[in-house]
């Protein structure tokens, strides 16, 4: 095959490349963001994310202080009144699913201080009042 390079590649004016160009290159990035609020959004996305990540990692690691932190705050939920820590485990629920969080792990504290049924219970309102939000 053989490229003739005397016939220009995209068009005669030099208005009609400038349109051809940026049409290609909107079409190629269509999912940046073109407004301000847009690319803050962006950005505190993917801020949130590494943080997420980074809070994850330091939960893996054994004897971190994060990971003591959790259990700590998993005992304090179990030394309240079992009502009220019901519902701020309900609470809880309401404050991470919005964010997107994984409530696996939220799932499992209910099951472990609640016992099987009303783990389950405070699992299914938690969830339902949290996408009621």
């Amino acid at each position: 095959m053989v490229v003739d390079v005397s016939e220009p590649l995209l068009a005669n004016n030099d208005a009609e490349a400038a349109v051809v160009l940026s049409n290609a290159t909107s079409q190629r990035c269509a999912w940046l963001p073109r407004t301000p609020a847009g690319i803050t959004k962006l950005s505190l996305s993917i801020l949130l994310l590494v943080l997420l990540v980074g809070f994850l990692i330091a939960c893996a690691v054994p004897g971190s202080p994060v990971l003591q932190w959790l259990l700590d705050a998993v005992e304090w939920i179990d030394g309240l009144p079992r009502a009220w820590s019901c519902v701020l485990m309900v609470e809880l629920y309401s404050i991470v699913i919005p964010f997107g969080i994984p409530i696996t792990p939220l799932n499992l504290v209910s099951g472990f201080l609640f016992g099987f049924w009303v783990g389950s219970i405070v699992a299914i309102v938690g969830t339902s009042a949290s996408s009621a939000i």
